[in-house]
């Protein structure tokens, strides 16, 4: 049988029948007939750049307190990705940004809080100044060259982001 992160409805309490299906896994509760699905969580992102040089955050925070990852979080219930990437980029360094664009979509299994969908937006800073708050001890910029060791990037997307942005750096 599935593992299921609670045994209850959340809708009335009554216990739950765990499905396994061909493509998915879902519960239904016996008592209230509601349908109980494990969605990916949401997260969005932003890739900033500056003069040349690619802006990332130090977690200071677990999981993988001590890594360096893009300013990024999740989406809050009734927001939109855009402003949840705005927000998180505004509570982790203090910069004020204008989304340019999307940049990826991307997938995610590696997170210890369980899978998820990542946005990442392209986007330029248009005030405040850097400072690291929120859920990370520093903020740094960075060139292709000094950019942190593979192994100090936070997640398997951290590493993707910033081996397409070194790629797209070194051909302009």
């Amino acid at each position: 049988m599935a593992r299921w992160p609670y045994g209850y409805c959340p809708d009335c309490g009554g216990s739950l029948d765990i499905f396994c299906q061909i493509t998915s896994t879902h519960a239904l509760c016996p008592h209230c007939g509601a349908h109980h699905y494990r969605d990916p969580k949401t997260g969005a992102g932003v890739l900033i750049e500056d003069a040349g040089r690619l802006l990332l955050v130090r977690r200071a925070v677990d999981p993988r307190r001590g890594t360096w990852h893009v300013p990024s979080g999740f989406v809050d219930y009734g927001e939109s990705p855009q402003d949840a990437a705005r927000r998180e980029v505004l509570e982790e360094t203090g910069l004020q940004v204008e989304l340019d664009n999307l940049f990826r979509v991307l997938a995610y299994t590696d997170d210890e809080r369980g899978a998820g969908i990542f946005i990442l937006f392209k986007a330029h800073i248009t005030g405040g100044a850097p400072v690291a708050a929120d859920d990370v001890d520093k903020v740094g910029f960075f060139s292709p060259q000094e950019l942190p060791p593979t192994e100090a990037l936070a997640f398997k997307n951290t590493r993707l982001i910033v081996a397409a942005w070194r790629q797209a750096q070194q051909e302009s």
